[in-house]
């Protein structure tokens, strides 16, 4: 893998913004350390580190699971919703990073209410997506709605569904539901 940071000073604001919902990602599931990073300083400034702990990751959840048949799912964090996010405005309104934010702030919401994520996690992550103009607290998405198109997702397994949490920032886990649950 080849990468030349010098090629994102090329981007649009709102293009390298749409990336680092994937960074914020990477730190919210399992590198607490990368998540502050992002918070004490411009991620454009330690960009170099940035990517190398986001591949590091990456390389990491992907070799402990090439077939993806367990946890490498935990990539998914925001995707499950965020996708129904993309679905429900049919791909024009929120760009791939944004709906993604979207959903890894809904679902820690849900589950800090539930008492499965540390209280105040939800909090950290929505000030962190602030930061990176990926909070979006006018996305609204009708929840029968969402959830017809989550029940569609490829975390889908006959009557469940896998939703990756985070319990805290830094740390998360694949919990299971049954599809007929309106969870998030």
């Amino acid at each position: 893998v080849l990468i030349d940071t010098s090629l994102l000073s090329t981007l649009p604001e709102r293009v390298f913004d749409d990336g680092m919902a994937e960074v914020i990602k990477y730190g919210a599931i399992c590198d607490e350390e990368l998540f502050s990073m992002l918070w004490e300083n411009d991620a454009k400034s330690i960009i170099g580190d940035v990517i190398t702990r986001c591949v590091e990751i990456k390389r990491a959840v992907v070799q402990s699971d090439e077939f993806d048949t367990g946890r490498r799912m935990i990539l998914n964090f925001g995707h499950t919703y965020g996708h129904a996010v993309e679905c429900y405005y049919h791909y024009d309104k929120y760009t791939h990073g944004e709906a993604v934010a979207v959903g890894m702030l809904k679902i820690t919401q849900t589950t800090e209410k539930l008492g499965m994520t540390k209280s105040g996690s939800s909090k950290r992550l929505s000030a962190l997506l602030k930061k990176y103009n990926l909070y979006f607290p006018e996305c609204d998405v009708d929840k029968n709605a969402a959830h017809d198109i989550i029940i569609k997702d490829k975390k889908s397994d006959g009557t469940t569904i896998s939703y990756i949490i985070i319990t805290e920032i830094g740390r998360c886990e694949i919990i299971k539901r049954d599809k007929d649950e309106v969870f998030i």
